[in-house]
């Protein structure tokens, strides 16, 4: 919550400009003893740092750190070799991807159900109150790059902003 403090008087605000470069430093306040412990390694391109969007930055702050302690969990428990995330954006949203297990495709859209998990001990609400919290927001997170042999790949973006 350190890390948060200092965006704490925008958390109430109307929407503000919030770039990818502002969004990785607080995932790295949040996770930098995880991802170091976990030697898992954090790859942001130009494109994830400079993109910007105009939103209230509670919700989209929160949606990035649920994805990426996600990410962390499934390249801790079944990944091979070097863990990454990647950080990356087009020109309509942010994109999260890692290059841990793959989900099913059945599963793509029943991630976001709130209850549905594959994580043992889960409790299947991150990604149901993320999408819900995002869209309160005018945004959308889904589940683009989904198959067993596929790295996930999420993308948040804008409401009207995605052809994908």
């Amino acid at each position: 919550l350190k890390v948060l403090d200092p965006l704490g008087r925008r958390l109430h605000r109307t929407a503000i400009e919030l770039s990818g470069s502002e969004i990785l430093n607080v995932v790295y306040g949040v996770f930098s003893e995880q991802l170091k412990s976990a030697n898992i390694t954090l790859e942001p391109t130009y494109a994830f740092r400079g993109f910007k969007v105009k939103c209230r930055s509670s919700a989209l702050l929160g949606g990035f750190i649920n994805v990426i302690d996600n990410a962390i969990y499934w390249l801790n428990s079944r990944a091979q070799g070097e863990k990454k995330i990647f950080l990356d954006a087009d020109d309509s949203g942010f994109l999260v991807s890692n290059n841990g297990p793959g989900i099913e495709e059945r599963l793509k859209e029943r991630i976001f159900d709130f209850g549905e998990t594959t994580k043992p001990g889960g409790r299947g609400m991150g990604l149901a109150i993320t999408r819900e919290t995002l869209r309160r927001e005018g945004f959308e997170i889904e589940l683009v790059k989904a198959g067993l042999e596929q790295q996930p790949q999420f993308k948040i973006y804008a409401q009207g902003e995605s052809d994908e």
